[in-house]
């Protein structure tokens, strides 16, 4: 691997361009703005319908064929997509999402060679990132010897509700009910509901029917409802989840 690309995985993927921080001044923007219209509508155009033509296979083909440059587009692209999948897989752990990110970059490097025409390269991908987030929690299970679910914040049911809403927000309620889910359920409704992947598409990468997908997603939500239960009970007192 070149020393750009070894230092591209490699690199922090919280660098992420705060777009305006470095703005010109109100008056300065809009004066250049009106010069430059025509011009600059002109070459967004030709750019948007540039980019919209290399698809996520044309650069892994493009790379496969020795253009190194193209794997830089590719990480470029899908670098948030796989570490926000691996941040979920791994419970919201930012330190070993980077390192099964850093690692799944890797090996799409290594293995590009290895793509099956007609497979759909973004879920190519989060599959290799899928397997190594499972072997982290596999290894951390066995190290600690501790079940997820029974740790998660919040879990204790005679908590008051009220003590609950202090102490955290509904999304990080949401967070804490993800994360206790067992693994096939976190995965089906991380995959489905976050990354908007079809189910046949979930049903390849985990090896499940995709009615076993549905299935798990209903029960997920199920869980999630019965977490969040707490924060909405009292405007839709009817709805209450069973035990």
């Amino acid at each position: 691997m070149s020393y750009q690309l070894k230092r591209i995985a490699l690199s922090d993927v919280g660098n992420v361009p705060q777009y305006g921080a470095d703005a010109a001044p109100r008056e300065r923007a809009k004066r250049d703005a009106e010069q430059d219209r025509a011009s600059q509508s002109e070459q967004t155009t030709e750019r948007d319908s540039a980019t919209e033509e290399v698809s996520d296979f044309d650069l892994l083909q493009e790379f496969q064929n020795g253009n190194e440059q193209a794997y830089v587009k590719l990480y470029q692209r899908r670098k948030l997509d796989i570490y926000r999948y691996a941040l979920r897989l791994l419970s919201g752990d930012e330190d070993k999402a980077s390192d099964a990110f850093q690692d799944a970059f890797m090996r799409v490097y290594e293995n590009a060679n290895s793509f099956t025409h007609g497979t759909n390269v973004r879920g190519w991908m989060m599959m290799i990132t899928r397997n190594i987030c499972l072997n982290m929690i596999r290894d951390s299970k066995k190290n600690a010897a501790i079940d997820d679910f029974d740790t998660i914040p919040g879990k204790d049911r005679n908590l008051d509700p009220e003590v609950i809403g202090e102490r955290k927000s509904i999304r990080e309620a949401l967070d804490a009910a993800i994360s206790g889910l067992p693994e096939d359920l976190r995965e089906a409704i991380v995959l489905r509901e976050f990354e908007g992947l079809p189910y046949n598409e979930i049903s390849k990468m985990s090896g499940a029917s995709p009615g076993t997908i549905r299935q798990r997603i209903w029960r997920a939500k199920q869980r999630i409802r019965k977490e969040l239960w707490p924060y909405f009970k009292d405007d839709f007192p009817q709805q209450e989840p069973e035990s």
